[in-house]
């Protein structure tokens, strides 16, 4: 079968080979499967795509044959990403946004060693296909439900301090070219334009209903000081980070109050970044359903136990 999708094809044989190195052995036969597009994140420049139904294995299918018990089906699922190119980033290694860096952190091995229960979904596959690159992911869901509670947040906190503190304890950072550095500075200077029309967006209902406290003079007052506050946040360890962390991206497995897995989405943000950095996203995004003192109190004592997990006898002031 041949599927033509948003311009996209995919052949059978292609997915039977994927499927192959999900479970570990030939596929023999698929049923009708089905695609079906998904939403999620906040680029532009990738699409995702759910496949699921079933499978005969080849040892399924021998079995079948020699007791004539009929075929014996397996179901399975997919996420398809497919990521194109993006003009102004597409040669700049270090661009914030740099869109092959995903695929090449897949490629190198570098998401199958990391630590401390934090995850990146299993690729079976990433290619490039034309101007585009495919990853063939494992499908992840979430063991807690969202939205997660503070008790939660906590969890996935420890986990990623664990993760960050263990390169701060003699695990080597990675030295990839296309990793990237000082991303915050970069990511921050690219807010010039909207700092332009503040203004403009303080009488919008939502941007008073996200920022309540805050007023024109202390946003421009914060934006003028940004040098000092980076200078400052770029002295601290470097560690190795995700970087884009918040609950859209991640998925825990295990049971609150036990030390489980953390499943982390969109890897395209990855790169060297300060001890600590990794918390933004997550409280920054889950601040609009949480209280934002008690959230920030939670996930802080969090990261801290996951420093102390990992080795790390730091000063965390």
């Amino acid at each position: 079968m041949l599927l033509s999708k948003t311009e996209i094809q995919i052949d059978s044989q292609k997915l039977m080979s994927i499927l192959a190195r999900q479970f570990g052995e030939p596929v023999s036969e698929l049923a009708d499967w089905k695609i079906e597009p998904l939403s999620g994140g906040l680029e532009q420049n990738h699409q995702l795509f759910h496949l699921a139904d079933e499978a005969v294995l080849a040892s399924s299918a021998t079995e079948s044959m020699e007791n004539s018990t009929g075929n014996f089906s397996h179901p399975w699922s997919l996420v398809l990403k497919i990521v194109h190119p993006l003009p102004e980033t597409e040669n700049d290694a270090q661009g914030i946004r740099y869109w092959k860096r995903e695929a090449l952190a897949y490629q190198s091995g570098l998401l199958e060693s990391l630590s401390c229960g934090l995850t990146a979904p299993r690729c079976y596959e990433a290619s490039q296909e034309g101007e585009d690159f495919w990853l063939w992911l494992e499908e992840v869901t979430d063991d807690m439900g969202k939205p997660w509670s503070l008790p939660q947040h906590y969890e996935i906190a420890r986990n990623l301090g664990c993760s960050n503190g263990v390169f701060l304890v003699g695990k080597p950072l990675p030295q990839e070219s296309w990793l990237s550095h000082r991303w915050l500075r970069k990511y921050v200077e690219g807010a010039r334009p909207m700092v332009q029309i503040l203004p403009e967006l303080r009488r919008l209902p939502l941007f008073q209903r996200s920022f309540p406290h805050l007023n024109n003079d202390f946003l421009l007052e914060a934006w003028n000081q940004r040098g000092i506050f980076l200078e400052a946040i770029e002295k601290l360890p470097q560690t190795f980070c995700h970087q884009d962390a918040f609950a859209g991206n991640l998925f825990w497995r295990g049971q609150v109050g036990e030390k489980g897995m953390v499943t982390a989405l969109d890897w395209a943000y990855i790169g060297i970044a300060t001890v600590g950095e990794e918390l933004a996203p997550l409280i920054a995004m889950s601040s609009f359903m949480l209280n934002i003192d008690q959230l920030f109190e939670t996930c802080l004592e969090g990261y801290l136990a996951g420093l102390a997990e990992s080795g790390w006898d730091g000063d965390p002031v």
